[in-house]
């Protein structure tokens, strides 16, 4: 349960900075928002927006991932 609380404060805290990070690069926003739509979360990881820490598991990279791409729609 601890570990499930940490995983979701971490994402709660760094999907704000994703979002500001690709409002500050408009070209790369536009670039990311005119993949298909299924493939937009993996332009969002590449796009080097999102920071996740050093011992961040797969899960908890795509949830931040995902929740800056839902903050950009």
């Amino acid at each position: 349960m601890a570990k499930k609380a940490s995983q979701d404060a971490t994402v709660a805290a760094l999907t704000p900075l994703c979002i500001a990070n690709a409002k500050a690069d408009p070209e790369k926003l536009a670039e990311v928002m005119a993949v298909n739509s299924y493939k937009r979360r993996e332009a969002v990881e590449k796009s080097g927006w999102p920071i996740y820490p050093n011992d961040v598991t797969y899960s908890v990279k795509r949830a931040i991932s995902q929740g800056c791409l839902d903050g950009l729609i």
